[in-house]
């Protein structure tokens, strides 16, 4: 399994399973496993690890301070997942869809672009359409 936090491309990247709160970087592999399991992080809950252990991320069991609830980093989470979802419009609901029903390696071209729109450490800046116009507008005239 690869390290995320070293990790400096998604297209080399194998992905793994499970990712602790500490590994989101949100790139398109990891992007995919939390609309996967989004539905559990929106109830306040970190996925289970497949391996069978019940390691939770220290920085989610534990509670970093008083002021802090340890369902809040799931919820973080997910509400920023669920904010760039809805800024794709129904792209991003086409790419839910497809994840959940397991087509996560056969994206129709929409779904991509709205999982690359997504993915990132910061929010993009422009509006979808518009972030979207500039990305086809430089595809075309780049190969020239």
């Amino acid at each position: 399994m690869s390290e995320c936090s070293k990790c400096k491309d998604y297209r080399k990247c194998i992905g793994k399973e499970f990712y602790t709160y500490s590994d989101i970087r949100f790139c398109p592999l990891q992007v995919m496993w939390l609309l996967e399991n989004l539905d559990t992080l929106l109830a306040g809950h970190w996925p289970k690890s497949p391996d069978g252990s019940t390691y939770i991320d220290p920085a989610i069991r534990r509670r970093a301070s008083p002021t802090h609830a340890k369902f809040e980093k799931p919820c973080d989470i997910a509400a920023e997942i669920e904010y760039r979802l809805r800024r794709t419009g129904i792209e991003g609901k086409l790419l839910r869809a497809e994840v959940i029903a397991g087509l996560t390696y056969e994206l129709s071209k929409e779904s991509q672009n709205a999982l690359m729109y997504i993915k990132g450490w910061r929010r993009k800046r422009v509006p979808y359409k518009l972030w979207l116009a500039q990305r086809n507008y430089y595809k075309k005239y780049s190969k020239k």
